[in-house]
């Protein structure tokens, strides 16, 4: 029930945010400063997500001797991926710089995110996608995995090529798909789905 309660709550917020998704980037793009914009461009990073959530997070998992959980870790990662590219392919929508014109507002480098679509967030889905399993596992160290993935998040908006709406978009996905994958190590799901089949 509380699962239940914590979707639908992730998905009103993502459909009201739809409302005020201009009005909120266009705010926090007014208010960027050199130090930030420098901070969150390195949190929003794809070399510092996958660094920091997955290779950091294999490490631990190989030392704590939890090897049948690299699969799940990696699987959680590499098909919410493959979901948000089929997402903005098909929804296609415009990111906010391009939309709004943030160029003009900031020193920020858009190169790499004029080539795909804003909805969802790929950063977004990817770090919230491994969170079940390092809750699991990691139960002392959540928060800090937690705020990370946070600031991950926001840097997408920060940074001016997410809306509000599109991060909140990845978490329910990412987050959605990690909680399957974690529930048993990928090996053994994959084998409780051959037997279901049969």
């Amino acid at each position: 029930m509380k699962k239940i309660f914590f979707y639908a709550s992730l998905i009103f917020l993502t459909i009201v945010s739809f409302f005020f998704d201009k009005d909120i980037s266009l705010k926090i793009a007014e208010n960027r400063t050199p130090f930030l914009n420098g901070f969150f461009a390195w949190i929003a990073s794809i070399f510092t997500t996958i660094i920091i959530m997955l290779v950091i997070t294999t490490i631990f998992l190989l030392q704590e001797k939890k090897k049948t959980w690299v699969p799940s870790l990696w699987g959680s990662f590499f098909l919410t991926g493959i979901v948000c590219l089929i997402l903005k392919f098909i929804i296609g929508r415009t990111r906010p710089f391009l939309e709004l014109g943030l160029e003009k507002l900031s020193h920020v480098d858009y190169s790499f995110s004029r080539f795909n679509t804003s909805f969802p967030s790929f950063h977004a889905a990817v770090v919230f996608a491994v969170l079940p399993l390092l809750f699991k596992e990691f139960p002392k160290v959540k928060w800090f995995w937690l705020i990370f993935a946070i600031l991950i998040s926001f840097s997408r908006i920060y940074i001016g090529v997410h809306y509000l709406s599109d991060v909140l978009g990845g978490v329910v996905i990412g987050y959605f798909i990690g909680t399957q994958l974690s529930k048993k190590p990928l090996k053994k799901l994959i084998k409780s789905i051959k037997f279901l089949r049969k």
